[in-house]
């Protein structure tokens, strides 16, 4: 399993709004739910912004714990481009993490801090930046 870097802030609890266990939901990002104090696996891009990368796997009404900022493990897959270190990453719709495809105003909402890879997922260390903002220069 990767390692990550520790600012030393604990994930935050939450309530998991559907099963996240059976979807395998460890380490991809999560986002506010319709019920307050809930949250779902995120969906494409940004609409709505990742609140934050999932550390455990709930049923639905047990504890999330979701890390909002700082280190984490996160799951990742190389699409067009190739996973490098430090290539910014946006949501897939299943809430794994994607590098993305254009520099110029493109929605990032973390940086990998894994290997470089070029086809298929991996688990690896990430930098989730606790809000989404354009990219506005190469990474």
């Amino acid at each position: 399993m990767a390692t990550y870097l520790s600012i030393g802030i604990s994930p935050a609890a939450f309530v998991a709004d559907v099963d996240l266990s059976a979807a395998c939901g460890i380490y991809r990002f999560v986002t506010v739910a319709s019920t307050s104090g809930n949250v779902k696996m995120a969906t494409t891009g940004c609409n709505p912004v990742p609140l934050g990368v999932l550390q455990n796997s709930p049923c639905a009404a047990e504890a999330a714990e979701v890390t909002v900022l700082g280190g984490t493990i996160l799951k990742a897959r190389a699409t067009g481009c190739n996973l490098t270190f430090g290539k910014h990453l946006f949501s897939g719709s299943d809430g794994v993490a994607e590098p993305i495809a254009t520099d110029s105003g493109s929605c990032v909402c973390a940086k990998w801090l894994g290997p470089t890879v070029t086809t298929g997922s991996v688990y690896g260390s990430a930098l989730f930046l606790g809000f989404a903002t354009c990219v506005v220069s190469g990474s």
